[in-house]
């Protein structure tokens, strides 16, 4: 038994927790086990109380709140309307005559050539500044 006056304080709190706790953890599966379309709601909040009261840690929470989702606000896709799009295949090349091959190959080996700088630029440093 507590012999201090903040012991004694102490364990009042810790027993008047210890039945809030109880009472909110009961209430909590009670409402986890009974989840509907409804209710869906109620018990994401629920949930997000554990985590504020200290009674579940916040993983915990978005584990439960995710299987909770995935169970009751998942949507089956509509078929659509439309009808679908037909792929179209790869766009047939036409293909030149050999001798204008020859000519288009020869005209961008000339004009490809390019006029170098004839002086070389080097950047400018930067001046440290003065003291």
């Amino acid at each position: 038994m507590p012999i201090s006056l903040s012991a004694k304080k102490s364990l009042r709190v810790a027993q008047t927790k210890t039945i809030q706790n109880r009472s909110r953890k009961r209430r909590i599966h009670q409402l986890l086990k009974t989840v509907s379309q409804e209710n869906i709601t109620e018990a994401i909040s629920i949930v997000d109380k554990a985590v504020k009261w200290g009674l579940w840690h916040k993983n915990k929470a978005a584990r439960v709140k995710s299987r909770l989702a995935k169970q009751f606000l998942t949507t089956k896709p509509q078929p659509s309307k439309k009808p679908p799009i037909k792929k179209l295949g790869r766009p047939k090349t036409i293909k030149a005559s050999p001798g204008v091959a020859k000519a288009k190959k020869l005209a961008v080996k000339t004009t490809v050539v390019k006029a170098k700088p004839a002086v070389k630029t080097t950047p400018q440093t930067k001046k440290p500044a003065k003291k």
